[in-house]
Parts: structure tokens; sequence; C-alpha cells
């Protein structure tokens, strides 16, 4: 009687450790096909991306034959007046003639303006200008509205050597401790100059580097884009 109990009893655990195993395949099972279900949407969006990528690239080298071609024609243009002029007697048209002058000031003009539109942030290509600290969300709209600024971050572990050759260090002071604003200064080049802002606004940003190297800020609209 007590073997039987015995064989009864293992019995009953065996089909416990049996019932125990079948749900935990059962629930491996759901979690790996949760997982393939991501990395399947992952790859999809990838796939995505990649395309927009190449689109934009494509837009991209369309804009710069564009612009080429506005190059190309200007140039043709200043050509065609100048060997003009070399056709007329310098006695009935003089080199400063008025009408000739305005129309070669218009064309210059003409091409400072289509690249402001193309870029109204181009002249900061000249500097090289890094911005601390901030949220990672304004840092992230810094980096798409402007490439040209090189964000460092906010957390202490960033290299200082990156702000060797820095002409300007915008320290924004939110979301960013005194060790890093302190590293950025001590890091800062000698000639640099190091200016703070405390908000997250972009258009406050542009115009503190307007403001520090005496540029004309463009046109509100372009700002704001």
């Amino acid at each position: 009687m007590i073997h039987k109990r015995k064989a009864s009893g293992a019995a009953a655990q065996a089909a416990v450790e049996k019932k125990q195993r079948a749900k935990e395949a059962k629930e491996q099972a759901r979690r790996d096909a949760a997982v393939a279900g991501k990395l399947e949407k992952c790859e999809a969006e990838i796939v995505l991306l990649r395309e927009q990528n190449a689109r934009l690239q494509e837009e991209k080298e369309l804009a710069i034959v564009r612009e080429i071609q506005r190059e190309d024609e200007i140039k043709t243009l200043k050509n065609e007046i100048a060997r003009l002029r070399r056709l007329v007697p310098p006695d009935l048209v003089k080199p400063e003639n008025p009408a000739v002058e305005k129309l070669l000031e218009e064309l210059d003009t003409a091409k400072e303006i289509h690249q402001a539109e193309e870029n109204p942030f181009a002249v900061f290509d000249a500097f090289s200008i890094y911005v601390v600290g901030g949220s990672q969300t304004w840092q992230k709209k810094v980096q798409e509205s402007c490439p040209a600024f090189k964000v460092v971050g906010n957390s202490a572990n960033f290299d200082e050597k990156q702000l060797q050759h820095a002409d300007l260090i915008i320290i924004n002071t939110n979301f960013v401790g005194h060790s890093v604003t302190n590293k950025a200064r001590a890091a800062a080049p000698r000639e640099a100059r190091v200016r703070y802002i405390s908000q997250n606004n972009l258009e406050a940003l542009y115009e503190l580097v307007y403001e520090t190297f005496s540029l004309q800020l463009p046109e509100r609209g372009q700002a704001d884009a």
C-alpha cells in the first residue's frame, strides 16, 4: 500500500512538472514571437529610412546641380557684359555706366538672396561653434536645424580636446551641472568666446550667435524654419 502511494505521488509530481514545463515553453514561445515581431518592425523601419535617405540624397544632388546652373548663368551674363563693353567705344559707354553697374549689383544680390533662402545659417559654417548643456530634445533640435553647430552634450565625461579649436562656446545652463560648465570654460582656447544662455529656445540661440560675431540677422521666417 505504501509503495502504491509513493508511486501515485511521484506520478502526480511528474504530471505537475510536465504541465509547468509546457506552460514555460508556451510563455517562451510567446516572448519569442513578440521579439520576432519587434525585429520585423525595426527592419521595416530601417528599409523605410534608407529609402527616405536615398530620396533626400537625390534631392540634395539636384539642388547642387541647380545651384551650379545658376552660378553658370550668372557667370555667362557677366562675361557677356564684359564682352559687350569691349565692343563699344569707351567714349560711348563708360565702364562705370550706372545701368550696367546696377545690373551687376542686382546679379550679386540675387545670388546672395538665393544662398540665404537655401540656408539662412550658412554664415555659421565659417566659425567653429560648440554648444554645451541644454535638454536632449533641445540639443537634437539644434543639430537638426543647424548642423554647423557641434553639440557637446551635458555630461561631464565629454572630451575637452574637441573644444581646442572653438571660436565660440555656448553654455546652456539648463540641464547642466557646474562641473560641466567649469570644464568647458577651462577647455576653451584663449581666443574663444564663451557665452551663456538659460533657455531652450532656438531663436534666442541664433540671436546670441549673430550678436557675438556682429552678423546681420536673417528674416524672422528664415530663422524659424
